[in-house]
């Protein structure tokens, strides 16, 4: 049993705090990242996927109750639920998932909706009504039978609320609705000047696949893709949902998993290595973050990998 332990405490420390460590390998893939990115048309190919190693990862990672996303979290539930299929639709495969996936929004999307009503995120109000929207453009029978439906509208009006307001907040909020460019109705959406005058230097519009993978279908822009294609080859054909994360805080996540697991006395070493790294550079970091607000975003891997 000793043996046993010891084995997998070296195995750990050899993968996660070795100099040849790949901390973006522990970067939990999104659904709903890995369904924008699916969508993407190859540049010479506009009838084929430019990158069909998602559109295999969304067919094999659907739950057995039919939808993507985590377990325990609703609302991720449902916008990558309506994101993988419309993926699939659009490339005309994994009929059998869709169905599943069809079958579980129209079980399960009113009665979510109502159980959180009291408390839908922002982020939400604005990608639900985006994705649903989509999908019924597509022609596909997300909602089920049975007429009016308030809890669902309820979520329209409160997007209908945020959009009235950001006309009048003189685009302050952090981070931007743009950020979400993928769901923003049409109207809302900003021109193609616009659009690339937000890309940041890596070519990405807020470090975000979904809303870069939407930017590329829109303006075509280079710079657009080679940030797509450099994520995917980063990333070992994940899509996080968040790229590129600053893997010093993905270390420091771990760490404090392992001691949550109760595990730190076995990496009593390890442990004291990244929290002096993180004491000396730490405050440059914490300085450069404050700076650019976009990078809060990073801070939803912290909950991620607990």
């Amino acid at each position: 049993m000793d043996e046993s332990i010891s084995y997998l405490v070296e195995r750990i420390k050899e993968e996660m705090f070795s100099p040849s460590a790949d901390m973006l390998s522990f970067l939990p893939p999104s659904p709903y990242e890995t369904a924008w990115v699916a969508m993407v048309a190859g540049p010479q190919s506009p009838h084929r996927p430019m990158f069909p190693q998602c559109l295999e990862w969304i067919i094999r990672h659907q739950r057995e109750e039919g939808y993507w996303g985590e377990l325990g979290n609703p609302m991720d539930s449902l916008t990558s639920t309506l994101a993988c299929v419309v993926a699939l639709n659009a490339w005309d495969t994994g009929h059998a998932n869709i169905e599943k996936g069809l079958g579980f929004l129209r079980a399960n999307m009113v009665k979510l909706l109502m159980e959180h009503r009291g408390g839908i995120p922002q982020w939400f109000s604005i990608v639900f009504p985006g994705m649903l929207e989509l999908a019924l453009a597509k022609g596909l029978p997300v909602l089920p039978d049975g007429g009016s439906m308030p809890a669902v509208n309820n979520v329209f009006n409160r997007r209908e609320t945020i959009l009235t307001m950001e006309k009048y907040s003189g685009n302050d909020r952090h981070p931007p609705l743009t950020s979400f460019l993928e769901a923003l109705p049409i109207s809302c959406r900003p021109n193609h000047e616009v659009i690339l005058r937000l890309q940041m230097e890596d070519g990405s519009l807020f470090h975000s696949p979904s809303a870069t993978a939407c930017a590329f279908m829109i303006t075509g822009d280079r710079n657009c893709l080679e940030y797509l294609q450099t994520m995917m080859k980063r990333c070992s054909n994940v899509v996080p949902s968040v790229f590129p994360v600053d893997e010093d805080l993905i270390k420091l996540c771990l760490v404090d998993h392992l001691r949550r697991l109760g595990c730190g006395e076995h990496f009593a070493e390890e442990i004291r290595g990244v929290m002096d790294h993180t004491y000396r550079y730490g405050i440059v970091w914490l300085l450069q973050l404050v700076v650019n607000h976009y990078q809060i975003y990073i801070y939803i891997y912290i909950q991620l990998l607990q």
